[in-house]
């Protein structure tokens, strides 16, 4: 069996260095299941983002505070990007080159835990780093931020496609105020189409697509198969997305978290990988997805530990 791997989201983090959650027993925890921790860069770049963005030096020690708990519980293990990981995990190969790997997230983040202060941090008066302890560093707010939009646009694209393929007027409705903009009828076919075979396909060659990987191997049986089964969490976090589009208020275009919640369920193609999230909507999103047993808050991590 391999070993259990286990990654935390940015709640997580600052609850913890907060004193809501307690740390002694999220660090005996981790012994108890002699499990490796390891990061994932989206959650590294929502806590840089979260440092640059403050203006109170207080604020920016706090925040730099999570940082170095991050690094400990996590940072030295940084792991690729969702799409790179994934298609390693599904298709058993590895993209191109990157723009950005796991030796410059580990960089970004000693450089972030390093700083003085915010002004060293943005004039490039950080010494030390992985690449060279003589000369200095620091971070540029706008490719943190850059960089946390990769993918976005198109994510939000894609869900606005399918929501006109559903109801061809859903921008006029909804900026009436109409919440929920189906009939019953309609609703009772977006049902059966969001538990389709053929929308589960679809999902796994957009993500082929996206990953450089829309090469035939989709019409594979055996391989849409396995594929979707990996992917199962991520779907199932897309179909709980269109259908709170569709039946309730929510505005998807406007919610910046849920992409990145998205990418973080592609870590879970990995069997060995467990994912622990003070983010309760998140849980009930996915809650009917295979890796449902993968996704858990941070009591029931430590429970879990303790267990004989």
């Amino acid at each position: 069996m391999p070993k259990e791997k286990v990654f935390f989201d940015t709640h997580v983090y600052s609850n913890a260095s907060n004193s809501r959650l307690d740390v002694e027993e999220w660090r005996k925890a981790l012994r108890i299941r002699n499990c490796a921790c390891v990061l994932t860069p989206i959650t590294l770049l929502e806590l840089l983002d979260w440092l640059v963005s403050t203006d109170d030096d207080a604020a920016f020690k706090m925040r730099q505070d999570v940082l170095r708990l991050a690094w400990e519980l996590g940072g030295r293990n940084v792991l690729d990007f969702p799409g790179s990981f994934a298609r390693l995990k599904v298709c058993g190969t590895r993209g191109g080159s990157v723009r950005f790997g796991r030796k410059d997230f580990r960089q970004w983040h000693l450089i972030a835990i390093k700083a003085r202060t915010k002004e060293d941090l943005f004039a490039g008066r950080v010494r030390g780093s992985i690449a060279s302890n003589r000369k200095t560093f620091g971070l540029i707010p706008k490719r943190i931020h850059d960089q946390m939009d990769v993918g976005r646009t198109s994510y939000v694209e894609q869900i606005a496609r399918y929501l006109s393929e559903v109801k061809p007027n859903y921008q006029e409705l909804r900026a009436s105020g109409i919440k929920n903009v189906l009939s019953r009828e309609e609703l009772k076919r977006l049902d059966t189409t969001l538990g389709s075979e053929a929308l589960k396909l679809a999902f796994v060659q957009g993500f082929l697509k996206s990953v450089g990987m829309a090469d035939g191997r989709e019409r594979e049986a055996e391989f849409i198969n396995s594929a979707i089964s990996r992917l199962d969490a991520a779907f199932t976090h897309r179909k709980f997305i269109l259908r709170q589009a569709l039946t309730t208020d929510y505005r998807f275009e406007e919610d910046a978290s849920a992409f990145n919640d998205l990418q973080l369920l592609f870590y879970l193609t990995d069997p060995s990988y467990v994912f622990v999230t003070e983010d309760k909507s998140l849980r009930h999103a996915v809650a009917k997805s295979l890796q449902a047993n993968r996704i858990i808050s941070f009591d029931q991590f430590i429970a879990e530990s303790h267990k004989p």
